[in-house]
């Protein structure tokens, strides 16, 4: 630990190239444009999840490796998550994660991560656009299942936003674990 020298600490955030190709130059439309941007997952051993945060416009797309898992599981802190998510400034994120058993369709863990997601994301007025699975050669997508279309809604304008005791009932495990 370094001696305290009687200044403050200052944080200082810098973005850098990250690995993946930036194929989202333009709005986020579609659940195929992400895939098709972190497609190299579906190759990995290892669970990968990664966070793709986005401006109000959907655009100015910044990814960020939240966790490095095994063969079949990924831990994430929700508030590490949470955290880069505002870092970011951003208004909505894309959670993205591979399963290297090559099967795309989400695990109940992973439903029940959704599920806390939604709730931290309301609670902090930033929107859970989608939550991907990335499998060999294919991709699963909540929204795409729910049947809706990757746009930012008017969250500050919500008639009944989260409680802490909402939030309290859905947090009972706070960590992602498949």
């Amino acid at each position: 630990m370094q001696p305290d020298n009687g200044y403050l600490k200052e944080l200082d955030i810098r973005f850098k190239e990250s690995e993946y190709k930036n194929l989202l130059r333009e709005q986020i439309r579609e659940p195929r444009q992400v895939y098709e941007a972190v497609k190299s997952l579906e190759d990995a051993t290892q669970e990968k999840v990664l966070g793709i945060f986005v401006s109000d416009q959907l655009d100015e797309p910044v990814f960020q490796h939240l966790a490095l898992g095994a063969a079949d599981s990924a831990i994430v802190d929700l508030k590490y998550l949470m955290r880069q998510a505002l870092l970011t400034l951003a208004s909505g994120f894309v959670l993205v994660h591979n399963h290297p058993s090559g099967e795309a369709f989400p695990s109940d863990a992973d439903r029940s991560v959704i599920d806390k997601v939604r709730v931290l994301a309301q609670f902090h007025d930033i929107q859970m656009i989608d939550f991907m699975v990335v499998g060999q050669n294919c991709y699963w997508s909540l929204f795409e299942e729910e049947g809706k279309l990757y746009q930012l809604g008017r969250l500050s304008r919500r008639e009944t936003p989260p409680t802490v005791d909402d939030l309290e009932k859905i947090m009972i495990n706070k960590d992602w674990e498949r």
